[in-house]
């Protein structure tokens, strides 16, 4: 009944199912339905904002969709993006959290003082494309269609060669009444500024509000105490605006369609998903084979130089595969294409600029997602699969060896196979460990444990033969740190072994 409470109805509170369920006389604890609908993977968020849309704004937007879903990447590229916003001096982005005990809210170091409308505002005027963020300037007055159009042609075109953007750029804004008037509609013709049709009421589809919002929260986390503070903080961050931010924006909102499709045996860099639970599942099902007298083979693969080696032009067609937003592509191509690198040695002497044409970036919060997009589609085999993002399992399961070592080596070749045609290499192990775990015959974990013992005495005798520099609890904390990521490692898999000695 909770459950389906819930799906009919959202919006229906704990306290509102409480009464529901005491009308049909059964008694119940908020905790008790928090934790029924926590396991049918449902959890309490805050709603989503969205535009109020009418069905001439559907109707619009939907327009709007189908004449430019067959656009090719080279026009969108060549956007120029462009907005309005107010940033107030104690706005609502200046929440802090602050550390305090019990009933010491009012504390004047765990309180915000605020000012009635903010304390006053600006407003800002921005456009930025793929290529980058362009002018940033402040309106000091009321804007009406005049100051629009001024702004525009102080800004507009010095931007858009800043960006070096390519013959034919579009010019994109929204259906305010400075933009939509008449005059400001016959001096972009004049200038022949090619502008794009906007539907209106669709500022989530402006990707500059996104940029709003960050540029927001750096503003007020460097705590500006007057207007010319706020104006100086909010070109200086808009001017060094970092590429991770951006990344992170199209990591949020491409992750849902991402993870729907890839295959449950690929675990890696999802959410709820651990190098454990792939290391448990194997072992479990190395177990259930046991119990049935099956022979059990299992061949552990990785790669060599995994992310440098992704074939570029083969990943931009998996993401149109599988991200149906062609906007959305583009952008990420635009992050991986133009880089290159210069190798510096300690003395100071440089190599010459080289380009890379294949490869994810190293570091990059899109990278693992990337990855994972690119393998998505490994083969069908026989076997039963392990992945996490680079690192790779197989197992097959048979009456007798000869029959299992047939089996893999088939899957074997039809791995290979997928792998050479995308350019992937394999790298040879010279022990049989999955995810760090080193795994033997009988699944004792012997030789993985004194490994752990090796690994654990080495850094304790490091930090025991230092007698200067730092006091008895930071080398507590610092051995507590160091030693307990390495002992409880994959512990679930070994300590609850049947076979590993006790």
């Amino acid at each position: 009944m909770i459950t389906r409470t819930v799906s009919k109805n959202p919006r229906t509170t704990r306290g509102d199912l409480v009464n529901d369920l005491q009308r049909a006389g059964t008694k119940v604890t908020k905790a008790t339905i928090s934790n029924t609908l926590r396991r049918q993977g449902l959890k309490s968020c805050s709603a989503r904002r969205v535009p109020l849309l009418k069905p001439v704004h559907v109707q619009a937007r939907l327009k709007f969709a189908r004449e430019h879903l067959d656009d090719p990447e080279e026009d969108w590229e060549n956007v120029i993006w462009s907005d309005e916003t107010k940033i107030e001096l104690f706005g609502k982005n200046s929440t802090k959290r602050v550390w305090r005990r019990k009933n010491a809210e009012l504390h004047p170091k765990n309180t915000i003082p605020t000012v009635k409308h903010g304390g006053g505002n600006i407003m800002l005027w921005g456009c930025f494309s793929a290529k980058g963020p362009g002018r940033l300037i402040r309106v000091k007055e009321r804007m009406n269609g005049a100051m629009y159009r001024e702004i525009l042609s102080d800004n507009l075109l010095p931007s858009a060669r800043a960006l070096k953007m390519k013959r034919g750029w579009v010019f994109q804004h929204d259906n305010d009444p400075k933009h939509t008037a008449r005059a400001t509609k016959e001096w972009l013709r004049k200038k022949h500024f090619k502008v794009l049709e906007w539907p209106s009421q669709s500022p989530d589809l402006n990707p500059i509000e996104n940029l709003w919002r960050e540029l927001k929260v750096c503003v007020a986390q460097r705590q500006p105490q007057n207007i010319t503070a706020l104006e100086e903080i909010c070109m200086e961050e808009w001017a060094k605006i970092p590429a991770t931010i951006l990344e992170r924006m199209i990591h949020s909102r491409i992750e849902p369609v991402v993870d729907s499709q890839l295959p449950r045996e690929q675990a890696g860099f999802r959410r709820e998903r651990s190098t454990a639970d792939q290391v448990t599942l194997l072992c479990q099902d190395i177990e259930d084979s046991f119990q049935d007298n099956e022979k059990d083979g299992v061949v552990y693969l990785d790669l060599t130089a995994a992310y440098d080696t992704v074939w570029l032009r083969r990943l931009h067609l998996k993401l149109l595969r599988t991200i149906p937003d062609r906007h959305m592509v583009k952008f990420i191509m635009e992050t991986l294409s133009n880089r290159s690198f210069i190798l510096q040695t300690s003395s100071g002497q440089c190599s010459r600029l080289r380009r890379l044409k294949n490869g994810v970036p190293q570091g990059s919060v899109l990278s693992p997602m990337l990855f994972n997009v690119y393998i998505h589609d490994l083969p069908d085999t026989a076997s039963r699969k392990y992945g996490y993002a680079d690192d790779l399992a197989i197992m097959l399961s048979r009456p007798t060896w000869k029959a299992m070592e047939e089996g893999l080596n088939e899957d074997m070749g039809t791995l290979v196979a997928y792998l050479r045609r995308w350019r992937l290499q394999l790298s040879v192990q010279q022990a049989p460990k999955y995810l760090g775990v080193r795994l033997d015959r009988t699944l004792s974990f012997k030789k993985h444990l004194e490994e752990v013992k090796a690994k654990v005495t080495s850094r304790i005798r490091r930090l025991a033969g230092t007698t200067w520099g730092a006091s008895a609890k930071t080398l507590r904390i610092s051995t507590q740190a160091l030693v307990f990521s390495v002992a409880e490692y994959c512990g679930p898999v070994w300590s609850r072994s049947p076979h590993a000695r006790k």
